[in-house]
């Protein structure tokens, strides 16, 4: 790796001082670093091993990390070695995860604890809270451009705040998920500023040119993420007399990783969020972290290096804390953020984004082709890892993650997900969904919305419904924590946004506050709230019931193309994408039938009848004495 980045491949000294754990470590982290600290040393040395001063450097962070250490609390030391003893707890987990805004959700973070009873009755074991530390004033990107990592935004609380809901999370068995931003800082944070003021060390910190050839040729080689809202992957610095590298917005200074100060700093805010009690860190962006000249700067080698590193400090300060990249990228590339091989694990969570597109376009299609191919596609993790299904979150839907699936269908990536997003954007005749385009001159890139307006679910009859239940019925269904966006347990639609503006973000639109008034609808019988609430309740109890949570996946052959067969053991979930009902030939046996909002399983055999938009999560019935008989193509 050093070679590649124009510094001297150096060997690691036998008598290397980074081996010898400082004794300011507790004894049980001293046993950690001793397990440790070869691999760690051997990262470091590969990424940094070249700067001047690294040996020093490098001391001084192990100190750095040991006063952490320290700090760490004994409710968090129990938990550590509670899962010394169960490595794949996240991989283990009979809950689903739940994710939302601290102020949209409950106002603030103190109220948010009056709302764990409301998220044990959708059977949440993971929170993932949206950013909640001190961001940017004014535009912030939903707070993704952090000004301290280590204080709260004081309108959402304080940091006591944040490790008394920690707190009380664990004892209701919910781990607590925040963001970690690697990738870029605010403009306004104190690095940055320093930077601008002539500080020449945190100048280091990031990326900046002078030479606007230089510039273009780095631009040639990049995709624009907000090319309406934020042209250009660099910004002018006034102050600096200088372009910054801005993958996102002109605000967000990304920080330049070629620096182990950068890195230092960064390990050292993500040990303090699992000081506070955070137990899952979301890796924001992490495709992004390193920049190489003449690639795209995405998913580049040094990535794993320095994720693979972050993961061997947590092992040694706070390893009851998982990792979860968040990488929106071809299946094919999130699997290596899982960790090179076995011996060298990074995160322990992903997010399935070809999950989600392809279903969205299966349902789109009126078709499973390409969710089968997907699904076929998508390789086995390591033991102790798991998939996020997710159906919808705060970030759009980005088409482009199924180009390589399209592909290995002899499809042109063009012209399937041009039909999709006609249908999805409400420009077909007749259609039901009310998304629109995230970049209006690009409609190809990506789809805004909440989950009831894609499916139509304002309609109110049973066919947005059971729109509605077959995109999360995929979810359960599939390997993986399936994960709710909030709303979406109530059915609720778009929040307003002035859509004249060509600068908005239309990612807003699928951000609104918690409806009031559908929550405490969720238990009055035949409201649109109480169906869905209920429904989701129902996914969680049948995941549960009728599918063994160590079965690995496999499709049933012989289905019409709209019809997903995903198998789990002896047990079989059949989807119908089609708005056309299906007539089924069961395989041999005797099955127990469970159906949303059928409020009693039944025994069938034979033929199933499955309705348009319809499923049916069948179990062999054991009473009756008889095996069933699968056909099955099993994934890779």
């Amino acid at each position: 790796m050093s070679a590649a980045l124009g510094w001297p491949a150096l060997a690691q000294p036998a008598n290397d001082p980074i081996l010898c754990a400082p004794t300011e470590f507790s004894p049980e982290a001293q046993q950690r670093y001793a397990a440790h600290a070869q691999a760690l040393a051997c990262c470091l040395r590969g990424l940094y091993g070249g700067h001047p001063g690294f040996d020093d450097w490098l001391r001084g962070f192990v100190a750095s990390l040991a006063c952490l250490e320290q700090q760490r609390g004994e409710d968090l030391r129990t938990l550590d070695r509670q899962r010394a003893l169960a490595p794949d707890w996240l991989a283990r987990s009979s809950g689903v995860a739940y994710s939302c805004y601290v102020d949209r959700f409950a106002t603030d973070l103190r109220a948010l604890q009056g709302r764990i009873p409301y998220l044990r009755e959708l059977g949440v074991g993971l929170l993932h809270l949206l950013p909640f530390l001190r961001m940017r004033d004014g535009a912030n990107d939903g707070g993704f451009a952090v000004s301290d990592f280590a204080q709260v935004q004081p309108e959402l609380g304080s940091v006591a705040d944040l490790v008394a809901l920690g707190a009380a999370l664990r004892r209701d068995g919910i781990s607590l998920m925040a963001d970690i931003v690697l990738n870029h800082v605010a403009d306004d944070h104190p690095w940055a500023r320093a930077a601008a003021g002539g500080d020449a060390g945190k100048q280091g910190y990031f990326l900046t040119f002078t030479d606007p050839e230089e510039l273009a040729a780095l631009q040639s080689g990049l995709d624009e993420v907000f090319p309406e809202q934020a042209p250009g992957s660099f910004t002018w610095s006034q102050e600096l007399g200088r372009w910054v590298w801005a993958t996102f917005y002109g605000y967000q200074w990304d920080l330049d990783y070629r620096n182990p100060l950068v890195f230092g700093e960064m390990a050292l805010a993500m040990v303090h969020l699992a000081n506070l009690g955070v137990e899952v860190l979301r890796v924001d962006s992490a495709p992004y972290i390193w920049k190489r000249k003449g690639s795209d700067c995405r998913n580049q080698p040094e990535v794993h290096m320095i994720l693979r590193a972050m993961r061997l400090v947590l092992d040694v300060v706070a390893p009851a804390t998982a990792l979860n990249a968040e990488a929106i990228v071809d299946c094919v590339d999130i699997l290596g953020y899982f960790g090179s091989t076995p011996d060298a694990p990074e995160c322990a969570l992903a997010y399935h984004s070809g999950l989600m597109t392809s279903t969205w376009a299966s349902l789109a299609l009126g078709n499973a082709r390409l969710l089968r191919q997907v699904v076929l596609a998508t390789p086995a993790l390591p033991a102790a890892c798991s998939w996020l299904n997710y159906v919808r979150c705060h970030d759009d839907i980005v088409w482009s993650v199924l180009r390589s699936t399209t592909e290995a269908l002899g499809q042109d990536f063009a012209e399937l997900i041009g039909a999709t997003v006609r249908v999805m954007h409400g420009q077909v005749e007749g259609g039901w969904s009310r998304g629109i385009a995230s970049q209006r001159h690009r409609p190809l890139h990506g789809t805004s919305g909440m989950t009831a307006d894609l499916v139509g679910l304002r309609a109110g009859d049973q066919a947005s419904l059971d729109r509605y239940a077959l995109l999360y019925g995929v979810m359960f269904a599939l390997p993986g924590i399936p994960l709710i966006y909030m709303g979406d347990e109530l059915g609720q639609g778009n929040a307003l946004l002035p859509m004249d503006d060509p600068a908005a973000d239309t990612r807003w639109l699928h951000r609104p506050v918690l409806d009031a008034v559908a929550c405490a609808q969720r238990h009055v019988e035949g409201t649109l709230a109480q169906r869905v609430f209920g429904l989701l309740q129902w996914l969680g109890a049948a995941r549960r019931a009728v599918l063994p949570s160590d079965a690995g996946i496999g499709l049933q052959q012989g289905l019409p193309e709209a019809v997903l067969g995903l198998r789990r053991g002896g047990s079989l979930v059949l989807l119908n994408f089609s708005p056309v009902g299906q007539q089924l030939v069961l395989p041999s046996g005797v099955w127990r039938l469970h159906q949303p909002w059928e409020p009693q399983p039944k025994r069938i055999s034979d033929d199933l009848q499955l309705r348009g938009y319809g499923q049916a999560w069948l179990q062999p019935d054991e009473a009756s004495g008889c095996s069933c008989t699968l056909s099955l193509v099993e994934p890779p």
